[in-house]
């Protein structure tokens, strides 16, 4: 590899690594990478990325599959550090069940680069983890993230995060009925949760799914 990688190489990989993740919201394999770079052995991707590791414009989450992270040093090399350089960042705010409600705390953990193609302002949006499987029947999974849109109002069969009665929030399926909330889960396994009143806090717009298994 030597000579060859130098800084428009890098800038290569790292250009179709981000393209790879803005299309599908999560990062490419070693194989996939290959394929990409139109070079034969997976080896010799695989060695790509460890130099790129290595001179810190990657990071990887050695627990998880499909873990590879363009730093800013990376995104700086390739010029897509400008939403992060503007503060156009979204809060990551915790975790919000898909299942039982959980109690919600909304407590800063971290924040996320606006994706280019989210034409809300950052200050109107938060991040949530997704816990429980209620909403596995339209792709929401256990571990994914959403994005919300903060607002107090919904239409009905619009997915929202609602703050219940006991003041726990859920992601669910928004209807008002004629005296009542119905919260319903999309999973033919679970019954719908049925309520008085609820607050809405977003509506779900988008999904971040960090790791595919």
């Amino acid at each position: 590899m030597g000579q060859r990688f130098n800084d428009h190489r890098r800038r290569e990989i790292l250009n179709k690594i981000n393209s790879y993740v803005e299309d599908y919201n999560y990062p490419p394999s070693i194989r996939e990478i290959s394929q990409m770079m139109n070079v034969v052995s997976s080896s010799t991707a695989a060695t790509y990325v460890d130099r790129l590791i290595n001179d810190g414009y990657l990071r990887k989450h050695n627990s998880r599959s499909r873990s590879l992270e363009i730093t800013s040093k990376g995104k700086k090399m390739i010029g897509k550090d400008k939403n992060e350089a503007t503060g156009l960042m979204i809060p990551m705010v915790g975790t919000v069940a898909a299942g039982q409600p959980i109690t919600a705390e909304e407590e800063i953990e971290g924040y996320f680069p606006l994706p280019n193609n989210i034409s809300y302002a950052p200050d109107e949006l938060f991040m949530l983890k997704v816990q429980g499987n209620s909403m596995i029947d339209i792709g929401i999974n256990d571990g994914d993230e959403i994005i919300v849109h903060r607002q107090t109002t919904a239409e009905n069969g619009q997915i929202v995060v609602a703050m219940t009665e006991d003041n726990e929030a859920t992601v669910k399926r928004f209807y008002r009925e004629k005296s009542y909330i119905r919260l319903h889960p999309e999973n033919a396994t679970m019954d719908d949760l049925i309520y008085d009143q609820v607050t809405i806090l977003g509506l779900v717009i988008s999904l971040y799914r960090p790791v595919l298994v």
